[in-house]
C-alpha cells in the first residue's frame, strides 16, 4: 500500500504500526509526503525502528541521462534551465510556468501554513534575498536588515526552507586548521532552476550574461555530489574550507579514510590557476596526500598534478 502526502492523516501510523507489528512483512507499506519536518515528527513517535527511510531530492543529472527525456538535457546551461523535477518533464509543462506555480504553492503556501507568515510580500523578497546569497557565507544580520524583521526570524524562516528541502547549508571544515578557517556556513537550492527562477533568469542568454553564474554552476555541482550521496544513503557529509586570506576549497568529503576537494570553476577553458586553491590546500598537510578533483565547464578530462584526478 502506498500513501501519499501522510503528514495530513497523522493517526494512520498508529494504525499501519500495529499492521506492521502483527504482519511483519517487509515494504507491506511506503509512505511519503511532501513537509518532512511533520512526518519526521509522526514517524518518531510512532514507527521507531520500522522504517527506512529515503530522501528523494530532485533528479540527478545521472538519473535524467539515463530515463527517456535524456534528450531534452543537452548542454549546461539547457540542463540548468530545464530543472530537475520529474512533472514538467512528464507532463510537458515548460520550466517557467511549472516554477511559478510550484513558488506559488509550495513554498508560499505550504512554509506560510507551517510558521503563520503572515505578511506574504516580505517573505517573497526574503526569498529573492536568499536567491541572491547563493553560495555565500551566511549572514542572518544582513538578511534581517535588508528584508526589515529580526535576526530570529530570519533563523527560523531559513530552519523551515532547509528542512524542507528548498534550501541547505554547506557547513565549513575546520577541524585540521584551527584559528585559520571560516567557520560559518554557505547556502545553496536543491534545485538550481527555482534559483534560477527567483533571481529571474527564464532563457540561455540572461543565464550566460548574469552576475551569479558562476555560483548557479557552483550550486549544480554541489547539489549533484548531494543527490549521489542521498541516493546512496551515505552520510559522509559535504562541507567546505575558507581561511581568512581568501584561500578556499569549494567543496570537501570524506572517502575511502581521505578527504577530498572539489574546486569549481564555470569557466569552459582550463588554465592552471584553477588549481591554485587546491595546491595550496594540498600543501598544508602534504603527507597526507588527500585526493583532489577540478570541475570546471569545459570538455578536456586532464590530471592537473601528480596525486590528483
Amino acid at each position: 500500500m502506498i500513501i501519499d502526502e501522510v503528514q495530513k492523516f497523522p493517526d494512520l501510523l498508529s494504525y499501519i504500526q500495529t499492521e506492521v507489528d502483527d504482519q511483519k512483512i517487509d515494504g507491506q507499506f511506503i509512505i511519503t509526503g511532501s513537509q518532512n519536518f511533520a512526518i519526521s515528527e509522526s514517524i518518531s513517535q510512532s514507527l521507531a525502528g520500522r522504517v527506512a527511510n529515503f530522501t528523494l531530492l530532485p533528479l540527478s543529472i545521472l538519473e535524467t541521462k539515463q530515463s527517456a527525456y535524456k534528450k531534452k538535457f543537452v548542454g549546461l546551461n539547457n540542463t540548468i534551465l530545464r530543472g530537475f523535477y520529474p512533472r514538467p518533464l512528464v507532463k510537458e509543462i515548460s520550466a517557467q510556468d511549472f516554477y511559478r506555480d510550484y513558488l506559488a504553492t509550495y513554498v508560499k503556501r505550504n512554509v506560510r501554513q507551517i510558521k503563520n507568515i503572515g505578511n506574504l510580500s516580505q517573505f517573497q523578497k526574503f526569498l529573492q534575498l536568499v536567491a541572491g546569497r547563493v553560495g555565500q557565507l551566511v549572514n542572518y544580520s544582513s538578511l534581517a536588515n535588508d528584508v526589515g524583521v529580526t535576526y530570529k526570524t530570519i533563523e527560523s524562516w531559513l530552519s523551515v526552507l532547509e528542512t524542507s528541502y528548498i534550501i541547505y547549508t554547506l557547513q565549513p571544515y575546520y577541524k585540521n586548521f584551527g584559528k585559520r578557517s571560516i567557520k560559518s556556513p554557505k547556502l545553496f537550492f536543491y534545485d538550481v532552476r527555482l534559483l534560477c527562477h527567483l533571481l529571474k533568469i527564464n532563457s540561455v542568454a540572461d543565464l550566460s550574461g548574469h552576475y551569479a553564474y558562476s555560483q548557479i554552476f557552483e550550486n549544480l555541482i554541489i547539489s549533484e555530489v548531494q543527490k549521489i550521496q542521498q541516493n546512496l544513503r551515505k552520510n559522509e557529509g559535504l562541507y567546505f574550507w575558507r581561511d581568512n586570506h581568501q584561500n578556499k576549497i569549494d567543496l570537501i568529503f570524506s572517502s575511502g579514510g581521505k578527504l577530498h576537494g572539489i574546486e569549481i570553476k564555470s569557466s569552459r577553458t582550463f588554465n592552471k590557476n584553477m588549481t591554485k586553491g587546491l595546491n595550496y590546500w594540498d600543501a598544508l598537510e602534504p603527507a597526507i596526500n588527500n585526493p583532489m578533483t577540478l570541475v570546471y565547464a569545459g570538455s578536456t578530462k586532464q590530471p592537473i598534478k601528480k596525486s590528483s584526478t
